[in-house]
Order: structure tokens, then sequence, then C-alpha cells
């Protein structure tokens, strides 16, 4: 439920803060010395509530068997918050215990790689097995997304970034730095980098579409075509708009078929 939760909050961080919350407080149980009946953690959904708490030594003992997931897709709902410092520590945290250590040091690789330490990615994805990473193509996938990352930060460090410090304000770093997280699957993150660097550069059409096909990839339609309809505005009819809202679309339709398979 947690990790389709994840997918569905990718625009929504007031969502995806109430799934943070609600995994913080299952982490919180699972270190208490006895049972506490009297302890609900929940999380809303609409008109559906999860509700969890602890009323046995037993429930205690399967819930503390389970804490490592537990810091696992706390780390991820970080990362995806853009807590990088915070996802990487519970990332380590969870590896030790993990049950499934690919999959772990993948998440743990990419935090780092969000958080823009790509050495650090690069080594915790050495630590996979070549025969781990022949059943596993995330592993290639993900290294070959780190050498473009490194290229997109080369490019906006020669323009005045510096890791670690606040982006200047200019819109081709803001650029570069959106598709870093293109690249990292963080499309609401990129988003937001894109709608300043289109504040700084109105007339730059090549933001705009950027920012309309990312706002569809993280599930977010509505502000997708209202991104297209104000490039209309700016630039007029043209036939390029119409073929980007048909793409827009069709990222749209792809995210939904990942969240409800």
């Amino acid at each position: 439920v947690a990790l389709r939760l994840m997918r569905i909050a990718d625009h929504d961080q007031q969502l995806l803060r109430r799934v943070r919350a609600f995994l913080a407080g299952l982490e919180q149980l699972s270190r208490a010395a006895k049972p506490q009946p009297r302890r609900v953690v929940t999380l809303g959904l609409g008109s559906v509530t999860l509700r969890a708490r602890v009323h046995s030594e037993r429930g205690l003992l399967v819930l503390r068997r389970e804490r490592a997931q537990i810091l696992e897709l706390l780390g991820v709902v970080e990362s995806r918050l853009g807590f990088d410092a915070r996802a990487v520590r519970l990332l380590e945290a969870s590896l030790a215990a993990a049950r499934d250590k690919v999959a772990a040091r993948l998440n743990l690789a990419l935090a780092q790689a969000r958080s823009l330490d790509v050495a650090a990615a690069r080594r915790t994805l050495a630590a996979i097995s070549a025969a781990q990473r022949r059943q596993n193509p995330r592993v290639a996938n993900l290294l070959r997304s780190l050498a473009l990352v490194e290229a997109r930060l080369a490019a906006a460090t020669k323009l005045g970034f510096v890791v670690g410090k606040k982006p200047p304000d200019q819109a081709p770093v803001l650029r570069k730095l959106a598709e870093v997280y293109v690249l990292l699957k963080t499309p609401a993150r990129a988003a937001r980098l894109l709608r300043r660097a289109i504040e700084l550069q109105p007339a730059d059409r090549t933001l705009r579409v950027m920012l309309a096909l990312e706002l569809a990839a993280s599930g977010d339609l509505r502000g997708s075509l209202a991104t297209i309809a104000l490039a209309r505005q700016h630039f007029g009819k043209e036939a390029g708009l119409d073929a980007l809202e048909q793409r827009a679309r069709r990222l749209y339709e792809g995210w939904r078929a990942k969240v409800n398979r």
C-alpha cells in the first residue's frame, strides 16, 4: 500500500507528507519496549483510513521484524520529498537488515544521486555482484542515468552551481538541475525548478515544454494542460503544442498504468 501511495503522491506533497508521518509512527511503535494498544497510527486517504496499533507482544515482534522495511520505505518517501540527507541516513540504516539487498542498494544509490553525490551512488552500486546485476536491469539503467547526471552537473557547475549550496537564480542552471531530477525519476522536483526557471525566462519555449511533460509524468494532468494553455497564450496556436498535449496525455496514462498495476 505504501509503495503504491508513493507513486500516487509524487506531485501531491501534502499526501506524501502524511505517508511519511504514518511510516514514522510505525517505526516508533516498532521501537517500543512493550505493546502500546492505546496508541493508534492513522493515515487518511479520502473516505478510507488506515489504522495501526500494537495489541500484543506477538504483534510487537512482527512489527520489529518489519522495521528494516519500514525504514527503507520511509527513506524512499524522504527522498521524494527532497530531504536527501535524512533519506540517505534512513536507507543506510535499513540496509543491514534488508530482505532484498539489491532493491535496498538501488534505493540508497538513487537517494545518494538525488543528493547530487554521484560518487557515493556509484560505490553503493559497486557492491552489487555481477550476477545480481544481470538479473536486475534497474542497476544498468541507473548506472546509465548517473553518467548523464554527471554531464548535467558538470554543465551546471560551469554556469556557477556548487553542490551543497542553493543554486543561483539563473534559468540555465535551474534547467540543468531539472534535467538531473528528470533522469532520477523525480518529476515533481524537476517541475518545481522549471517553474522558477520560467519565471526568470518566460519566453523560453523549451522550459514550458519540459514543465508540461514533467507535470504529466508526475500524475498532474491538470497542471500539465494548464501549462500548455499558457504556452498557447504566449506563443500562439501551433501544431507543436497540439502534439505536446497528446504526448502529455500519453505520459499521464503511463503514470496511471504504473500506479494501478
